[in-house]
């Protein structure tokens, strides 16, 4: 999977990686070891509604 070996806590950053600003697309749980599409790890309060949701998505910057 290559990376630049720059040792961080994916979540704290969205999944942009401090040393070479890569994009990863999938997170591994160290648990199971199953990878799963980065941004499923991340779950908002059942109070926001799901426009707030796609918007939040939207903003996010492309990986190119």
């Amino acid at each position: 999977m290559g990376g630049c070996g720059t040792v961080w806590n994916t979540f704290w950053t969205g999944g942009v990686c401090p040393g070479c600003a890569y994009r990863w697309e999938i997170t591994i749980c160290l648990s199971c070891k199953q990878f799963a599409l980065h941004k499923d790890w991340y779950h908002w309060p059942e109070s926001e509604s799901r426009g707030s949701e796609r918007t939040r998505e939207t903003e996010q910057p492309s990986s190119g």
